[in-house]
This record gives C-alpha cells, structure tokens and sequence, in this order.
C-alpha cells in the first residue's frame, strides 16, 4: 500500500476566512476507479476540476489481488456492477477482491486513501458489495455463490456477522479459475427503504430471476427470497429511480426494465423490455430525470426518460446516447451526486471517460483518462 502524508489542520481563524476563490480550486468531485489486476488490485484516485475534467491523484493498493483478464468474457471478468463503492457517509470506500476472496476498507482524506481493513468475504470470487448505515453485505460468485454480512466500525474495519452468510446456489461453472461471468449473481444492492436486498441471478441459457431477502432488525436475511422471474434469462446490474423503482438491465435483449417493488417483495413491471438496440446492455446509473445503460459490446450508451410513473422512454430513436469509439468496451457507470456528470468505465481501453449531463439528458463528452492497459481486467467505479 502507498502511504500518504498526514493532513494539516488549519487555524480556526483561516477557516472562518475561508473564501469563494479557494472553494472554487478545491477538487469538484473525487471518482474512484479500480485496476482489477490479479498481480494486485489497486484503486486509483481521479481528481475533478471545475471544468470537469478528470486527473489522476493518486494510486493505492488494497493489499489483495483483482481477477486479471476474463476468461469466459475478457473484458468483463467480474459480470457485476457496485465491485467497488463508496459508503453513504462519504467516509468509507469499499474494494472487492476478486482474485483473494477478500474485501478492503479505506479511510477516504480528501484526495488520499489509508487502508483500514482486509476480511476475508465469506465465499470465493466477490464481485459486488452493498452497505447501508454500518451494515454491509457482499457477493461471492464463485461456486454456490454467497452473500455475507459484516458491520463496519467508526474507523472502518469490516467485522463479520454471525449466521449471517446465505448460500444462493447459484452454482455458475468455472471457465479455468474463475466462474462464468454470463452465469453469476450479477450485484447485491439494498433497496432505497432498507427492508430487502437485492440479488440478481444471471442463467444465459435457461430463465433469470431477481431475488429479494428481507432485511431484519439484526441486519440477518431471510432464510429463503421472494423470486421475480426475469423478463428474459440475464438479469445484469441495477439501480433505483428516485422513486425507489428498480431499474434492471437485460444484458441478452439490450433492453432495460423499470419494476415497481410491492410490500411482499414481489416485483411488478412499469415498463417491461425496453430495447435499446444495442448489444450486451449491462449497467445503469439514473439521475431524477434519466437512465443510461453501458452496451459494450455495442461501444455505446442508451438513455432514457424516466417519467413520473416510473416508465421509460428511449431518448433517441436509435438507442445512442453517445458512441465511445471501438473496443471502448464500457462497464460499470457512475453519476457525480450532482447529477451534472456520468462516468463511464472503458474497460478495453483501460479508461474512465467524462461526460456532461445536459438538461434534455443528452450527454457531452469532456475528457478521457487513460489509466491501465487495454482489456486487463479493469473493472469497479466509484464517486463521493
């Protein structure tokens, strides 16, 4: 792990002098971005300007070891979303190693990283991680396939809860060291209400699901979840509109999926299968007003307009909100908290691009920063 320098406390005079002009030179917004690599992960720290481009600040190993290259899907070795989080209180990032079976908290100080804690997952293979107050839960998606519960302290370190791992039985073949990304649990995310936790179930070849198991008082899941089969056979990540829909990806049909969630934990369908006419539509991020999906096989972005039902319309036509260039191969997505910026993840070229967020949702490139090698395993957006 690389060490940082200790921060200065400034006298509370200077504070109280505190200026507009210093405000504006501070970093805009942090975005994480992780290597994956199985010669060790690491989390590089990209600083944004007012301007909105994205610079490199920094490098931090998590003390584990990524997946490397994909061998079932060389650019997405993972086939999850959320491998790599920031937590609620904007105090805590979260990294998934893939490769070690293990999970590392960081102390996030401004632009720097001090690594807190390395736990053990509680499964083989994580790939996704969900947090909600102290309480976190990750997705192991090699063999059976896990979820398991941990409480983060107030100085980060990951403990494990008792009785608290569930086995899905989802039991996804290997393809040499690692399970097949196109037949995994894709990410495990806590609704908006806190009451379920939500896991996905990609079949490729046989009827998806979503899974729902109830949250209770102790943090512990339900023994069993309530299943929604899915409109088509693989369920990839998700999100919430901020009316608390899920959003659901449909990596086969290129299509997105707005659900409502009913009190028993079922899911009902607002606006089923809407096909963007891309390929492998995997990931989604939303604003109030809009969802975009990455396609990477198809090297583009898909918006859509969310209405106040919760449905979803194509902003064009064609499926395209932007067209990132050959081999771009883009995965995970990340919205700044000011709903002004998407972040994309451009695995095949080992990048994190930039775009603005116009008010008819229509996007903007800025920049593209170049950080790994092409097609290396690169995989886990963050933002705080």
């Amino acid at each position: 792990m690389k060490k940082t320098t200790a921060i200065w406390a400034a006298p509370l005079f200077a504070l109280g002098m505190f200026s507009a002009a210093t405000a504006a030179q501070r970093p805009y917004e942090t975005v994480y971005a992780m290597s994956n690599s199985s010669r060790g992960n690491e989390v590089a720290v990209l600083s944004r300007g007012s301007g909105g481009q994205l610079t490199l600040a920094g490098r931090y190993l998590t003390a584990g070891r990524g997946s490397g290259v994909g061998t079932a899907a060389p650019g997405d070795p993972l086939g999850s979303g959320r491998a790599l989080i920031v937590t609620e209180n904007g105090r805590w990032l979260l990294a998934a190693n893939a490769g070690s079976n293990t999970v590392s908290s960081f102390r996030m100080v401004g632009n720097r990283l001090a690594l807190s804690s390395v736990v053990a997952s509680g499964g083989r293979y994580p790939t996704s991680i969900a947090q909600r107050g102290n309480l976190i839960y990750v997705l192991n998606a090699g063999g059976a396939g896990t979820v398991a519960g941990y409480r983060i302290d107030n100085r980060g370190r990951l403990q494990a809860i008792p009785n608290s791992i569930r086995v899905l039985h989802t039991n996804a073949p290997d393809v040499g060291p690692q399970p097949d990304a196109v037949r995994t649990p894709a990410q495990v995310q806590f609704t908006p209400d806190g009451k379920w936790l939500v896991v996905p179930v990609k079949r490729f070849d046989s009827p998806g699901e979503v899974r729902l198991y109830s949250v209770d008082e102790d943090g512990l899941l339900s023994a069993t979840a309530v299943v929604t089969p899915s409109t088509e056979p693989s369920p990839f990540a998700f999100g919430f509109d901020v009316h608390g829909n899920l959003l659901q990806t449909e990596l086969l049909a290129g299509a997105l999926t707005a659900y409502s969630i009913e009190t028993d934990g079922r899911l009902k369908a607002i606006s089923a299968t809407v096909i963007n006419h891309q390929a492998a539509t995997c990931w989604v991020e939303s604003t109030p007003d809009f969802a975009y999906t990455s396609n990477p096989l198809s090297d583009t972005i898909s918006g859509y307009q969310i209405g106040r039902d919760g449905s979803l319309q194509l902003l064009n036509a064609s499926g395209v909100a932007a067209a990132l260039g050959a081999n771009h191969f883009p995965l995970d997505l990340k919205i700044s908290d000011r709903g002004e910026f998407l972040n994309v993840v451009n695995a095949g070229i080992g990048a994190v691009q930039t775009y603005r967020i116009r008010n008819d949702g229509q996007l903007t490139l800025i920049n593209e920063l170049a950080l790994y090698p092409g097609f290396s395993g690169m995989a886990g957006l963050a933002a705080k």
